[in-house]
């Protein structure tokens, strides 16, 4: 804005996806206790960030700002196992398999306040307030 205030407003979309896959017959094969799983993790995040910097003499930077963030995560899996044989609990039969998935939502809310003081070349003091708030829902 002018020599001693800054101003900063962002806005921000993220969008991420990771695949794992395995291959259930030779996996459970070597690892007959064990399960294996593909799974697909999708998530997207939007939001804004405010940072505002003024600057009221040469010793204190004084900075402010607000951020809120919505995010939406999904985990896709699909589970693979054998049936056991209640006696022997050796595996009998064909690879089973089972799909599952969650979601989860989380909105994000920050606010802070800070002073840096530098009173000589040599030592620079910060002190500040900050408010985070962080609400999560699975599903």
């Amino acid at each position: 804005m002018d020599a001693e205030n800054f101003f900063q407003l962002a806005g921000f979309l993220r969008n991420s996806q990771a695949t794992f896959t395995t291959d259930p017959f030779n996996t459970l094969a070597y690892v007959p206790e064990e399960q294996t799983a593909n799974q697909t993790r999708t998530a997207y995040s939007l939001g804004t960030r405010l940072d505002y910097t003024w600057t009221p003499d040469t010793q204190h930077l004084v900075k402010t700002g607000f951020q809120f963030q919505y995010t939406n995560a999904q985990n896709q899996f699909q589970l693979f196992d054998f049936a056991r044989d209640p006696v022997t609990g050796l595996p009998v039969g064909p690879v089973m398999t089972q799909t599952a998935a969650n979601t989860n939502v989380q909105k994000r809310e920050e606010a802070w306040v800070q002073d840096q003081w530098s009173p000589t070349d040599h030592w620079t003091l910060n002190l500040g307030v900050r408010y985070d708030q962080i609400q999560s829902f699975y599903g």
